[in-house]
């Protein structure tokens, strides 16, 4: 996510993204998160307020209810 380069190819997704992320991550920073979000703003975004860099061993329950919701939704009909 240091690479600046993955900002702009981010800009030509066309598919639906969901990103989850945890607050205590130390790895990927909240500031890498808002670069990734401003480049489109069709991207989902969701953050668990305790979990950390493995998001899915930290909070499984919770990844697994996001990804419910994301594949619940309208947005992806059509």
């Amino acid at each position: 996510v240091k690479d600046r380069r993955i900002y702009e190819a981010l800009k030509g997704i066309t598919s639906n993204v969901m990103i989850l992320w945890g607050a205590k991550d130390r790895v990927v920073e909240r500031s890498h998160i808002e670069k990734i979000k401003a480049q489109n703003a069709a991207f989902q975004f969701a953050s668990h307020p305790t979990a950390g860099h493995h998001l899915m061993e930290d909070q499984p329950e919770w990844v697994n209810e996001q990804i419910r919701k994301y594949f619940d939704t309208d947005t992806l009909a059509g």
